[in-house]
């Protein structure tokens, strides 16, 4: 792994009710030109790793939801039963696993 910097700081923007955190966070990973950048707006009143620990997982889930969406778009999914439609759906989330999913080269 490469390294990773944070730093927190107050903010308040002219939209805001009141003051909020703002981490900031640069990444680096070997083997990539530029570093990673950014920033998380929080209320948390934590720790700076818990909100970044907190952040990175919930990312992760928003991706998952994001990809299920885009799932129903890249399918077909106009049968007029529901059933034959979640068939359809399982049929075409296996198939990206798998064709994701490679053995080693």
């Amino acid at each position: 792994m490469g390294w990773r910097f944070q730093a927190n700081f107050t903010c308040w923007a002219a939209s805001w009710s009141h003051a909020l955190g703002v981490v900031a966070m640069i990444e680096w990973h070997p083997g990539e030109h530029y570093p990673r950048i950014g920033f998380v707006v929080t209320d948390f009143r934590l720790d700076t790793n818990y909100v970044v620990a907190f952040y990175d997982q919930r990312h992760t889930v928003q991706q998952w939801i994001e990809e299920d969406r885009n799932s129903v778009k890249w399918t077909r999914l106009s049968c007029r039963a529901m059933q034959t439609d979640a068939v359809r759906l399982r049929f075409y989330v296996l198939n990206c696993n798998l064709a994701t999913k490679r053995g080693p080269s």
